[in-house]
């Protein structure tokens, strides 16, 4: 599961949220988490933010995962979703926070039930 929230309105300018959900979806994010049925992705431009000090175009992203992240994996992850806003949204890497949670089967509740 993904979460996106952007300071910067160009979130709707630049790249309909539609075409940016797709991105999200490409193959390799998909990839990486194996099942697209489970991969859920929440965008939330025009935020009040601030990073740094400063009101200039900048992002938070929340990962969850289960049993998918580790320090190696989410460097390939940050990197992703880094490239995925500089490209789309020209938010600079150094002004995206991703903050990324490995989540236990139990504590995940989908279709009347949990992942375990």
């Amino acid at each position: 599961t993904h979460g996106v929230w952007t300071g910067e309105s160009r979130a709707k300018q630049v790249v309909p949220q539609q075409d940016l959900l797709g991105l999200c979806c490409t193959a390799k994010i998909t990839f990486i988490f194996f099942f697209q049925q489970y991969l859920a992705i929440q965008i939330s431009p025009d935020q009040v933010m601030s990073f740094g000090g400063s009101t200039d175009p900048c992002a938070m992203c929340l990962l969850y995962s289960i049993g998918k992240i580790r320090e190696q994996e989410n460097k390939v992850y940050s990197k992703l979703l880094c490239d995925l806003l500089n490209k789309q949204l020209k938010i600079p890497s150094d002004r995206i926070y991703i903050s990324l949670f490995d989540i236990s089967p139990g504590c995940v509740g989908w279709n009347n039930t949990t992942f375990t």
